[in-house]
C-alpha cells in the first residue's frame, strides 16, 4: 500500500504555483514526449496511473487524476539504479506510467520554462514492499523551435512528486527550482525537500533536505517531525543556507506536550549538491 505524507510546513509555499500550471493538453504532450525523446509516448486514461489523493493547501483543490501516460523505453541507468538498489527489484522494463503536473516559470525574454513533475510505476515491478514508484522532473525552455530538456531522478521508496515552484531561496535575484516529494514504507512516512540550482544549463541539485518522518503507526521506533521553510530568513543568509521552524512532535518514543519548536539552519554542502 502505498502511503502519502503531505509535507504541512512547505504547502504554503509550493502548492499555490500549481492552480494555473495547466497547460494546453497538446503542448503538455509535446513536453512530455521531450521528457523523454527516445520514447513511445502516449497519454492513457488516468485510471492507468495509481490515483493520487485530492490535496487542499493555500484555498487550492488539487485533482486526484493528474494527466497519464504511457512511455516505453528502455530503462536508462537512473532508473536501473533506483530499481535495483533503492527498490531491491529485477531491472524494471521498458514500460512506465507517468504522472504529470506542470509549474511554469514566466521569463521576460527567450519564453517561458517549464517544470514538468513526474511520477511514475514500472508495471513489470509487481513486488509492492517498496513498490516501483520514482520522480523525475525535466526542466524545458525552447530554443529556435527546438525543445531542450535537462532532467533529475528523484530516488526513495515510494516517492512521489507533490508539488514544486520556482523561488528565490538564496538571495542572488534569480529563483531555485524547490521540488517537495512524500514516500515511506512500512508504515513509516517521509517527506523531503529538493532544491536545484538553475543558473547553469542542466538542472544541479543544492541540497536534499528531510522535511517530514512519521513512524508513529509503525511497529518500529516512534518519532514524528515536520519543517516548515522560511524563504525570508533564507535569503538572508545570503546563498549560505536554508533555514526551517522544525516541529518535533514524538521523539524516542515520547510524545512532547507541546510539541518542540526551533529554528534550524541547514546549511548548502561545499562545492556542490548533497544532503
Amino acid at each position: 500500500m502505498r502511503l502519502k505524507w503531505v509535507v504541512a510546513g512547505l504547502a504554503g509555499i509550493l502548492a499555490a504555483a500549481m492552480a494555473a500550471d495547466e497547460p494546453d493538453p497538446n503542448l503538455l504532450d509535446e513536453l512530455v514526449q521531450a521528457s523523454f525523446p527516445s520514447a513511445s509516448v502516449r497519454r492513457v486514461p488516468e485510471g492507468r496511473c495509481e490515483p493520487r489523493p485530492v490535496e487542499s493547501a493555500g484555498g487550492h483543490q488539487r485533482s486526484p487524476f493528474p494527466p497519464c501516460y504511457q512511455v516505453i523505453a528502455p530503462p536508462v541507468p537512473e532508473e536501473l539504479t533506483v530499481a535495483t538498489s533503492v527498490l531491491g527489484e529485477e531491472p524494471p522494463g521498458s514500460r512506465r506510467f507517468v504522472q504529470v503536473e506542470v509549474v511554469t516559470r514566466p521569463r521576460p525574454t527567450g519564453g517561458p520554462q517549464y517544470a514538468l513533475l513526474m511520477t511514475y510505476t514500472f508495471p513489470d515491478i509487481d513486488h509492492c514492499n517498496q513498490c516501483g514508484c520514482m520522480g523525475k522532473v525535466a526542466l524545458l525552455t525552447q530554443d529556435r523551435g527546438q525543445w531542450k530538456s535537462s532532467v533529475a531522478y528523484l530516488e526513495g521508496s515510494n516517492l512521489t512528486i507533490d508539488r514544486a515552484t520556482f523561488v528565490d531561496v538564496t538571495g542572488d535575484g534569480q529563483p531555485e527550482l524547490l521540488v517537495d516529494a512524500s514516500g515511506g514504507a512500512n508504515l513509516v512516512s517521509e517527506g523531503s525537500l529538493w532544491v536545484y540550482d538553475l543558473s547553469g544549463s542542466t538542472l544541479r541539485l543544492k541540497v536534499q533536505v528531510d522535511t517530514a518522518y512519521d513512524s508513529v503507526p509503525s511497529g518500529f521506533q516512534w518519532e514524528r517531525f515536520y519543517k516548515r521553510l522560511d524563504p525570508v530568513r533564507s535569503r538572508a543568509t545570503g546563498g549560505k543556507a536554508l533555514v526551517f521552524r522544525t516541529t518535533v512532535v514524538v521523539r524516542d518514543n515520547r510524545r512532547l506536550e507541546p510539541p518542540e519548536g526551533k529554528d534550524e539552519i541547514v546549511p548548502y554542502p561545499d562545492g556542490g549538491q548533497g544532503k
